[in-house]
């Protein structure tokens, strides 16, 4: 694959450099040497994945075919946040405007960067929704809506997130651990440690809360 890669890099430069092909003919023959442009595109992010051992380019083909159904299931279900942090609700209702779109690359505005909150992604995110930094305002619009929705499914795990109504089926703070559990349960595993030194650390651990 690597290879066929290089390949197809080295004809484009060949015909950027070439002079005798006009302006007019010379993306016409780059389109013609790349041959699937979405193909080539797909094999730079299986072996960047590969070579990096990043995982989230290959989440992107699964991905296209469920990308409508999740949108559709957040369309039902009344998100809420249980604290004054809403970033990842606010990233949510700011994709819903892209939804349809066909561009898979997004220049932020000015309105975009003032208004849009961007510190809850993680760094490995960070590197996939912008390429080339931050500063260049370019964004994967594919990986934005996967860091999304991973937010939002470890907020609601965490119960930072919650669905407006769901208490009538089930309350998360049920499943909670008690103060007086927790500790118990933290005395007990500072009294079961050997080490005198780890063992205060834990208990100072519990007593903080």
């Amino acid at each position: 694959m690597l290879e066929e890669l290089v390949g197809q890099f080295r004809d484009v430069l060949q015909i950027l450099q070439d002079e005798d092909v006009s302006e007019r003919n010379r993306l016409p023959k780059i389109r013609e040497s790349l041959g699937d442009p979405a193909e080539a595109l797909a094999q730079c992010n299986e072996h960047i994945a590969y070579a990096g051992q990043f995982d989230l380019p290959f989440m992107l083909v699964p991905y296209r075919t469920q990308c409508s159904l999740l949108f559709m299931r957040l369309d039902v279900l009344p998100l809420q946040s249980n604290s004054q942090d809403g970033a990842v609700l606010v990233a949510l209702a700011w994709l819903q405007g892209f939804r349809n779109a066909l561009r898979e690359c997004l220049l932020l505005t000015d309105k975009d960067l003032a208004n849009l909150p961007l510190d809850w992604l993680p760094e490995k995110w960070r590197h996939a929704v912008f390429p080339h930094d931050r500063d260049s305002r370019m964004l994967l619009r594919r990986f934005f809506e996967l860091g999304v929705f991973s937010q939002i499914m470890r907020e609601l795990i965490s119960g930072d997130l919650y669905v407006e109504g769901s208490d009538r089926f089930d309350d998360y703070r049920v499943h909670q651990v008690s103060d007086e559990h927790s500790g118990v349960s933290c005395r007990a595993t500072a009294r079961s440690w050997a080490c005198p030194r780890t063992a205060r650390a834990s208990r100072r651990i519990c007593e903080t809360g």
